[in-house]
Parts: C-alpha cells; sequence; structure tokens
C-alpha cells in the first residue's frame, strides 16, 4: 500500500535483502516494489540554476536557494539519499519522496544483482545453446540474485 512515507519495515526489508540469504523471488519482488513506488519515469538528472535561470547554482547559498524553491511548506519531512558523508541525491519533500529515496537507495545493489543475473543467464546460454535447460536458467538467476559471502 502506498502512503505518503515508506514504511520503515519495507525499508529494513531492503536492507535485509543486502545482508541476508533470499530467493531470487524475493529478491525480484522487492526491486518490483520499489519501481512502483517510485515516482513514474523517466527521470531526468539537471544541474540546478539560480533563481533566475542564468547561471548554475555553485555557491552553498546559490544550492541552498535552489533547493528551498523546489520544496514544499508543508510540514513534510526533507528526504535524502546519504552514503557516509556524501548525499548523492536529494528527493526532496512530495507525497513520493520517501519511496523516490528508498529506490535510488536501493538501486546498486538492485542493478548489480539484475546485471550479475543476465550476465550469469548469457553465460549458460553461450554455454549450453542447444540444450539449455529450464532449472539451469534458474539455477543461473538464483546464483545472480543471491551470491554467496565474498562474490
Amino acid at each position: 500500500m502506498l502512503t505518503d512515507f515508506p514504511d520503515p519495515a519495507s525499508m529494513q526489508e531492503a536492507r535485509r535483502e543486502v545482508w541476508q540469504e533470499v530467493t531470487a523471488r524475493e529478491v525480484l519482488d522487492g526491486i518490483k516494489d520499489r519501481l512502483e513506488a517510485a515516482s513514474p519515469g523517466p527521470w531526468e538528472a539537471v544541474l540546478g540554476a539560480t533563481a533566475d535561470g542564468s547561471e548554475l547554482a555553485t555557491t552553498r547559498e546559490q544550492k541552498a536557494d535552489f533547493l528551498a524553491a523546489s520544496l514544499n511548506d508543508d510540514g513534510a519531512p526533507l528526504w535524502v539519499v546519504e552514503n557516509g558523508s556524501v548525499i548523492p541525491a536529494v528527493t526532496g519533500d512530495g507525497p513520493r519522496a520517501g519511496w523516490n529515496a528508498a529506490f535510488i537507495a536501493a538501486a546498486p545493489v538492485d542493478v548489480a544483482r539484475l546485471t550479475r543475473a543476465i550476465e550469469d543467464v548469457l553465460g549458460v546460454v553461450d554455454t549450453y545453446p542447444y540444450s539449455v535447460m529450464a532449472r539451469d536458467v534458474r539455477a543461473a538467476i538464483e546464483d545472480a540474485l543471491n551470491p554467496k559471502e565474498g562474490q
């Protein structure tokens, strides 16, 4: 159920997927849930500009002004994605801002898992082009989406 803010349990579930063994179906369901809850795309990466649009926002004050102009004044929290002291994304304070932050925060792990799954499936197909069985494909996907420690 989509609410204004991600349920803390769903955020914990995304973290659990990274550190604990789960099935490929659970991983894919988590990825699909995050995708569905995020704002519809396409999204676009843009540079912040000054209020009049005449130059890029490069000073702390210009950056703060740019962000402030795009935020609501309704008491909703500001959502950011952080990695230690680095903030790679600010998703704002709109109705899906928390879900967008959860989606972006999970993206590196989600994309790595999906890429590994596709590579493994292609490896099985390339190795056995005439005798690939469904169980071989499923095993490749399971191994890729749920790597063992050290992989």
